[in-house]
């Protein structure tokens, strides 16, 4: 009986211990490989919060950066508007002048003349003159057109 003991049984307790030890092995492993696994995800998240703070960082730099541009362009426009309205004061001071001159009653305008005062007409619109511009340039065109040649 000690025969069939040691030799049926003792397989069967052998195999026993094997399987588990097996069992154990791969359960430990699988911790393992879980654990390595957490412990990348970790190092990753850490990873990527310190590009995610460089970014930040330097998308406020760029922030500030477009604030002062914006700023700097508002009084460019402003200052622009100054110009704009300096340079129609006193380009349309001359065009008015120069209508005046070719309006009196013993100037014949030349056609040199007329072109002048069609550049200057165009100028002042552009620059958005009023309706007084616009008067008198009618009336010079008027004198113009009807002049006998």
């Amino acid at each position: 009986m000690t025969e069939f003991i040691m030799h049926y049984w003792l397989e069967v307790i052998f195999g026993l211990i094997v399987s588990g030890l097996g069992f154990a092995c791969r359960r430990y492993w699988k911790l393992w490989k879980n654990e390595q696994n957490h412990q990348k995800t970790e190092e990753q998240k850490a990873f990527y919060d310190g590009i995610l703070s460089k970014i930040d960082e330097r998308n406020e730099i760029l922030e500030q950066k477009i604030d002062g541009l914006s700023m700097r362009a508002d009084e460019q426009d402003k200052e622009y508007a100054i110009l704009k309205e300096g340079l129609l004061s006193v380009q349309g001071t001359n065009f008015k002048r120069q209508c005046k001159i070719l309006l009196e009653q013993t100037h014949q305008i030349t056609e040199a003349e007329w072109l002048q005062l069609l550049m200057d007409y165009e100028a002042y619109e552009k620059l958005g003159g009023n309706g007084a511009g616009h008067e008198l340039y009618d009336a010079v065109a008027h004198k113009y057109y009807n002049f006998e040649r």
